[in-house]
């Protein structure tokens, strides 16, 4: 805002500094209007003084002159020309004029005098005004071109319009359509401005406006209409090839929203007359779109369609359904947490809510939750889908959008899995056939959304639907019009453009096709989109996990009953039963197919050729078959390739005794055996098993109570006969001198383990990982079986004093005993420790928590698989919330198992030095075979003897000292002390793991007395 005296620059100045500093030197110091004389130094006269001063009063003051000129461009107008031409001859008078202004202290009247107040549409009746911004544009604008005269660009057109003139090419523009001042270009996607007259760029300036102002004015009519072309053109070239229903859902209400946006323009008022003065009129339709531009800018910065982004520099928009969910949600959450206006919100909302509708509905299928009564289960599948596909699509996994938490993508995936199982399992089951209400999974956001949901009262799905559909009849059903109403429908293509229809009766229509069912909903959504989030959910991962709920909730009973299924007793697939078999079996446990497996595999019998009674008939039948190859002349294409040929100087002979191992193996002088008649007898051994299992069943059984539990038993018992089986494993040969080929090794035995066939859906807990880790134990448990029957062939063989393996040599003699002795010790030792505390303490307590009854449901639904050692222990089955978390307790307790025994990867140091100290027990065993047999003189045995009793002793001193190594690094770690803690406290120590307790059972079952790990451990001489 300028005043008239700020303008006394001489007009031949050249710059506006010039002009600055020249006013700064030829303005006057303003004295102070009141004088405040001094007491005279005498004594005063208050009547007199009284009178003096009303004196003074009475007189007439006149004001300083000051010396103002008034510029030359002001004067021409402000002044008449005549009144002018007699002020230049004398300047008295024009001086008395800025005088007068300046002793007024207010201006009373406008003294601004120009050539326009002569025209015939002056306005007269405008409040005189000193300052010159609040003139007419025309006199403003005039000033303050030649106060800051314009830079001129020769490559900028500038265009001049008036205000009525602008209103309606506005009107166009924020519509998205070209006018007589712009026009749409295609390739920036941009409105720019017709008739450049061949410069490069334009610039619309309005009459009695500056560039900046004009552009400030223009610029939020010309971002709608870009960004409403832009995603126009978006919504309308969407790529159908790969269009989901997903996509298809986000570029219905992206449409949806620019109708609205449309719809919203042409409410709006334009009539010139609705404010007084074609600026204000200007600024209050500016304002009136304000909103519309915060829209379609949040919805451009969705879509990537922003001004500053040209064409080629398009991101695209996503093409899975989850990463443009994401993207959205993402999106909404920056809006509200930086509080945007809430029409933006409830316009991102909306788009967020109509694009996951398809999304959450086919989440929900996946799981079956919320099916009406017109879908109906067939043998738990729907009528048209095929159980293959949907075996095969529960395999993959899925994709979630980033706003489903990692625990709720887990617990839904889990479920959809074990609805493939749960078919297959029972295919009548109550939720594979019963159709029930169930909430809508939906996006919900005013408070009493929230708490008709949280207390159950919200409507299910099959009413939500029926209403959602009557609704959208109403809307989308044409309502009966006659024909001239129909007619009438046309006129609307007379109007000029950017003019709304004229007002019409209620009950006509205004077009042919309404866009009510269109916007409707978007209308309905935004008025009742609260300006927060509820309180109860007063952030949108809040929400989600909100209305996330009911699908959970679902997802667990899924799973939960699954799980209940497989822990049932009363069906064949009881997981329990199944698990006593793989212990008894494969781990040997059983005593009834241990006996007979040791009556198979090993013997521990003094003599070479006595048999084995439970083998007697396999050996004597293969004893007359090697008779018969020795007499019998092979052609060299009869040979077979894995028996040798053998000596003819040592075929009268008896061969070399594998000490530990059946002599019904070894005949023939080959490894490892074969046959049918081997695998006839193994196969002997299982059904034989089976059926003292059976009858002791049957015998325990009572008749009433336990009948379906009998046949259940029954069946998988029956099942067990063909489930159950021997296998040779798959080993290299390399070069022929690998250890398992060899019958005096301790893996002689590798080739031989047992194979389980779970049934379906069983196999997701007894898993082919899982197998693998009980046939590790089971070829262990067939070395540990050899090593004891080694031992227990040497108590036989050296028995007898009277007839001593060294007669001639007493210290070696007394050496034999006493490594027999200890080796005897450390075999029952780790023999009792691997079956008693390595599995017994392991599986004993899984197959209790399975036996156990169910414990009350998790009160916290994301606590979804505890650890072991959760809670005290006593929780029943309810604690696995699905069979996958039960499958990996199945594979952590195998884990536990074989860390107790040493077999784990990370313990192969240790485990390697536990196989050498059980093979050089094999090695005695095959020295003291051979003494028995004549094979080697006594005097050749003594030192061999001497040096395994060394070794053996350094072996196992090694294997204490990093076994209490091992076991120490735990205590270390958990802070404790481990010789402080008795053994009873150790194994229920809350810090110690179960693997490192039992592993200190076996170190001091070992070394009790501190044995090992004496500096001198000489053997007794008594």
């Amino acid at each position: 805002m300028a005043h008239l005296s700020l303008f006394t620059a001489d007009v031949d100045s050249g710059t506006l500094e010039d002009a600055r500093d020249l006013r700064r030197d030829t303005l006057p110091d303003l004295p102070p209007q009141f004088f405040i004389p001094r007491l005279a130094d005498k004594p005063q006269n208050p009547i007199m003084d009284t009178l003096r001063l009303m004196r003074s009063h009475e007189q007439p003051r006149h004001a300083e002159t000051a010396t103002l000129r008034i510029p030359l461009e002001l004067q021409l107008l402000s002044e008449d020309v005549a009144t002018f031409a007699q002020e230049k001859q004398a300047h008295t008078r024009l001086e008395d004029v800025w005088r007068l202004a300046a002793s007024e202290r207010h201006g009373r009247k406008n003294h601004v005098l120009s050539w326009d107040a002569l025209r015939t549409s002056h306005d007269a009746s405008v409040a005189p005004s000193p300052f010159l911004s609040e003139q007419t544009t025309e006199v403003f604008a005039s000033a303050r071109y030649y106060v800051r005269p314009p830079l001129q660009d020769p490559n900028v057109q500038l265009v001049y319009t008036r205000v009525p003139e602008l209103f309606g090419s506005l009107l166009l523009t924020v519509s998205g359509t070209s006018s007589h001042l712009h026009i749409w270009d295609p390739v920036i996607q941009k409105f720019v401005l017709r008739n450049l007259q061949g410069k490069e760029s334009g610039q619309l300036v309005i009459v009695g406006k500056d560039e900046v102002v004009s552009a400030s004015l223009l610029q939020r009519f010309l971002t709608i209409g870009n960004l409403m072309r832009r995603l126009e053109l978006l919504a309308d070239h969407s790529d159908t090839k790969r269009s989901t229903p997903v996509l298809h859902a986000f570029t219905h209400s992206l449409s949806s929203v620019l109708a609205y946006l449309r719809q919203s323009v042409e409410s709006i008022p334009s009539h010139f007359d609705a404010a007084s003065g074609q600026c204000a009129r200007l600024a209050a339709l500016c304002a009136q779109y304000e909103d519309m531009e915060h829209v379609l800018k949040a919805l451009a910065g969705l879509c990537g369609r922003e001004e500053r982004i040209s064409p080629p520099d398009y991101p695209p928009i996503p093409s899975t359904p989850t990463s443009l969910l994401s993207m959205i949600y993402s999106h909404l959450s920056d809006h509200l947490e930086s509080c945007s206006p809430r029409i933006v919100a409830a316009v991102l909302a909306f788009v967020l809510t109509a694009t996951s509708r398809s999304y959450f509905q086919s989440l929900c299928a996946s799981v079956r939750l919320g099916l009406d009564g017109s879908e109906r289960l067939s043998g738990g599948l729907l009528e048209h889908e095929n159980p293959d596909a949907q075996q095969e699509g529960a395999q993959e996994e899925l994709e979630f959008p980033d706003f489903i938490r990692t625990d709720t993508a887990e617990v839904i995936s889990r479920a959809r899995r074990s609805l493939v199982l749960l078919r297959a399992a029972d295919p009548e089951h109550p939720l594979l056939t019963n159709s029930s209400m169930h909430q809508e999974i939906a996006w919900i956001w005013t408070e009493e959304e929230v708490r008709n949901s949280a207390d159950g009262f919200a409507s299910g799905p099959l009413s939500y639907r029926k209403k959602e559909h009557d609704r959208s009849a109403q809307l989308v059903q044409p309502q009966p019009t006659s024909e001239t109403d129909v007619l009438s429908a046309f006129k609307v293509f007379d109007l000029p453009p950017g003019e709304p229809a004229p007002e019409t009766r209620s009950d006509a229509p205004t077009s042919l096709i309404s866009s009510s069912s269109t916007t409707s909903p978007l209308r309905i959504f935004i008025a009742s989109f609260p300006p927060t989030l509820p309180s109860s959910t007063p952030t949108l991962a809040h929400l989600t996990t909100h209305i996330f709920q009911p699908l959970i909730t679902h997802a667990s009973a899924l799973s939960g009953a699954l799980v209940a299924r497989l822990l049932s007793p009363d069906t064949h697939l009881h997981l329990y039963t199944h698990l006593v078999l793989l212990r008894g079996y494969l781990l040997l446990t059983a005593h009834a197919f241990k006996a007979r497996l040791q009556d198979a595999l090993f013997s521990d019998a003094e003599e070479i050729n006595a048999p084995v009674v439970g083998s007697r008939t396999y050996a004597a039948r293969e004893a007359r078959e090697s008779a018969r190859e020795r007499k019998r002349t092979r052609t060299e294409s009869g040979r077979s390739k894995s028996r040798p040929p053998k000596d003819k100087e040592n075929a009268g002979r008896p061969g070399r005794r594998a000490v530990g191992l059946s002599p019904s193996l070894t005949v023939g002088d080959r490894w490892p055996p074969g046959g049918t008649d081997l695998n006839f007898h193994l196969r002997t051994v299982i059904v034989d098993s089976l059926e003292d299992g059976r009858v002791e069943r049957i015998g325990s059984a009572e008749d009433d109570k336990e009948d379906s539990r009998a046949r259940a038993q029954s069946k998988i018992l029956a099942e067990a006969e063909w489930r159950l089986g021997f296998a040779i494993r798959d080993l290299p040969a390399g070069t022929g001198r690998e250890k398992w080929l060899d019958p005096l090794s301790i893996e002689a035995l590798d080739f031989l383990y047992m194979h389980y066939q779970p049934p379906h859906p069983l196999d997701t807990v007894i898993t082919p990982a899982v197998l693998s880790k009980y046939h590790r134990m089971f070829a262990f448990n067939l070395r540990l079986m050899r090593v004891e029957n080694v031992v227990r062939t040497l108590f036989r063989i050296t028995r007898k004093a009277s007839s001593p393996l060294f007669p001639t040599l007493t210290p070696a003699n007394k050496l034999l005993l006493h490594f027999r002795f200890v080796a005897h010790g450390f075999v029952m030792v780790l023999s009792s420790y691997v079956y008693d505390v390595a599995i017994g303490s392991n599986m004993d307590a899984f197959l209790a928590r399975l036996s156990s009854p169910p414990s009350p449901p998790q009160q916290d639904p994301h606590r979804l698989h505890p650890r072991d050692g959760d809670g005290d222990g006593k929780a029943g089955p309810a604690l696995f919330a699905d069979v996958f978390g039960l499958a990996e307790h199945h594979s952590r307790v195998l884990d536990d198992v074989l860390s107790s025994c040493l077999l784990r990867s990370g313990q192969k140091a240790v485990g390697d030095i536990l196989r050498q100290c059980m093979e050089l027990v094999l090695e005695l065993g095959v020295l003291a075979g051979n003494l028995k047999d004549g094979h080697v003189e006594e005097y050749e045995a003594a030192p061999v003897l001497e040096a395994l009793w060394s070794r053996f002793r350094a072996k196992m001193s090694t294997f204490v000292k990093v076994l209490k190594a091992l076991v120490e690094k735990e205590a270390d770690s958990s802070g404790l002390v481990l010789s402080d803690i008795p053994l009873h406290m150790m194994q229920g120590h809350r810090r110690v793991s179960g693997t490192t307790a039992n592993l200190h059972q076996l170190l001091l079952r070992l070394n009790m007395s501190d044995w090992w790990t004496k500096r001198e451990a000489a053997p007794s001489t008594t």
